[in-house]
């Protein structure tokens, strides 16, 4: 039989978004691949507000040319 392979969750506290990584055969392997893990999901999290905010300026932007309001 097989030793289990060591498991790693990391979780970002502030926002709450977690990560985990179980695939590799060491705690360090899993480490970095759920750290890149959980840097590109805040990453994703960060581009989600960025668009939703330019969104809202440019929909209620009143200083906006072409404005028939």
């Amino acid at each position: 039989m097989y030793p289990p392979r060591p498991k790693v969750t990391i979780t970002h506290k502030p926002s709450g978004i977690s990560a985990y990584c179980d695939q590799c055969r060491t705690d360090r392997g899993n480490h970095a691949k759920a750290m890149a893990l959980l840097k590109s999901r805040l990453w994703a999290a960060s581009q989600i507000k960025v668009d939703e905010s330019e969104l809202i300026v440019e929909t209620f932007d009143p200083d906006r040319e072409g404005n028939d309001k």
